[in-house]
């Protein structure tokens, strides 16, 4: 079956998305003083910068790597299958449209180079972020045994996208053991039309792809590499709160592991192309967390260094995406247009 072809149009959601992005940015660069004029750097600032960069392209390498993983019948099979093109032009998109628009390029290129059905690429990038959330449920309960929770609006998101993961995993469990049940809340979901059918064939190859990964024993690989990118990604953060100037003891592993998990949020909330002001706004109000943890207070001084490392967290993914993304645009534009 030949994929879809992506047409987007701006529409009232998009536009709602543009304007609760802008508005975060602008209250994230108001609350916390800082200046355009401050967002420079000079000497040691600039080696964090670029080492926490390098570390991110080395990530994003391994990022396509494990995503061969979810393919490990075909692979067994002796098929070819590429991944990292599609990863990267996936996140490039994403630079440039709104809504995480990007996965469906993804999927979109993976099809057309891999010849495999669109809905069954799609399902390949699902069944990452469902296994990606078993992961960060886990991540979050213990980022709480090594700080008890505190009420603030971050811990509150983590602990609730957790329990939702919970929830939803025990509703899939559910539907494995008790066809009755599957068959049930699909017939519900099947009234949709033509979006109930797509998603049922989504649920359906994602079921297959986690089915097979068990038989390869491939799960137990993608959760290592799930560590080692969730190591890399907090020595990024790490690096970047250096490069931003962000004081001991805030500045460390665990202001760092906190921004990661709330990336993984982030990442998943629908808004202006590269999360512009959503992610400036989340890892700002995370450091915010973290000194708060620490006994630091919100002085002014802080408040500009927790916003100047979410402008350069958001600097370190745009500049080697776009960069790295062009060039895969170019090379692999005949499965795009």
């Amino acid at each position: 079956m030949e994929p879809p072809k992506i047409k987007y149009r701006i529409g009232a959601r998009d536009l709602a998305g543009y304007g609760i992005s802008g508005l975060l940015l602008w209250y994230t660069f108001h609350q916390s003083g800082l200046r355009l004029a401050d967002i420079r750097m000079s000497g040691l600032q600039w080696v964090y910068f670029a080492a926490a960069v390098a570390v991110f392209v080395f990530s994003l390498w391994l990022y396509g790597v494990r995503a061969r993983v979810v393919w490990a019948g075909e692979i067994a099979a002796g098929r070819p299958i590429s991944t990292y093109g599609s990863f990267i032009l996936g996140n490039f998109y994403n630079c440039l449209l709104p809504g995480n628009l990007g996965e469906a390029v993804r999927a979109l290129h993976f099809s057309r180079k891999n010849g495999i059905t669109f809905s069954r690429s799609l399902a390949a990038t699902v069944t990452e972020k469902w296994l990606d959330a078993q992961v960060f449920a886990i991540l979050v309960l213990l980022l709480f045994l090594v700080k008890p929770f505190a009420p603030d609006i971050v811990s509150y998101a983590l602990v609730y996208t957790a329990l939702a993961v919970l929830v939803l995993t025990c509703i899939h469990q559910l539907m494995l053991r008790y066809k009755g049940i599957e068959k049930g809340l699909w017939a519900i979901a099947l009234r949709l039309g033509r979006a109930g059918r797509f998603l049922y064939r989504l649920y359906y190859h994602t079921d297959q792809h986690l089915r097979t990964m068990h038989r390869y024993k491939a799960v137990q690989t993608y959760i290592l590499f799930f560590f080692l990118i969730f190591g890399l990604n907090v020595l990024q953060f790490l690096l970047l709160e250096y490069a931003a100037g962000v004081s001991s003891p805030v500045a460390g592993i665990y202001s760092s592991y906190l921004v990661a998990l709330s990336m993984m949020i982030i990442a998943f909330i629908p808004s202006a192309p590269s999360n512009i002001g959503v992610l400036h706004y989340g890892v700002y109000s995370a450091m915010i967390f973290a000194g708060r943890q620490y006994g630091t207070g919100e002085v002014p001084q802080s408040l500009e260094a927790y916003a100047l490392f979410s402008v350069y967290a958001h600097l370190s993914f745009l500049i080697p995406e776009i960069a790295i993304g062009t060039w895969y645009l170019i090379r692999e534009r005949q499965f795009l247009f």
